[in-house]
């Protein structure tokens, strides 16, 4: 991957390292452990496939204004962005791989 120093968004700066917390010793007793068994029941009573979001992305796929345009510009734009900045011409040869 190129990275372009002349790019319209600013750089991101490095994240400031905080010291890492010590470690804490392993829990031994198995009642530190007994709210994991609600945890799991609730994690076995829900269901794998939720048919509201199944049935909010069919009607979703139908409609003819999903996505819309200003997102599919949005996304045209920034793939065009991409390629013409990827391209290789005279002033920007090819990278060796």
């Amino acid at each position: 991957m190129e990275i372009n120093p002349s790019s319209r968004f600013r750089p991101i700066s490095p994240l400031e390292r905080r010291p890492t917390p010590p470690a804490t010793q392993a829990a031994t007793d198995a009642g530190e452990f007994s709210s994991t068994e609600g945890l799991q029941r609730a994690l076995n009573a829900t269901p794998d496939v939720r048919p509201e979001a199944v049935a909010r992305g069919k009607a979703l796929i139908e409609s003819p204004h999903y996505p819309p345009d200003q997102t599919l510009q949005s996304l045209a734009r920034l793939l065009a962005l991409d390629f013409s900045t990827s391209q290789p011409t005279a002033s920007n040869p090819p990278a060796d791989s």
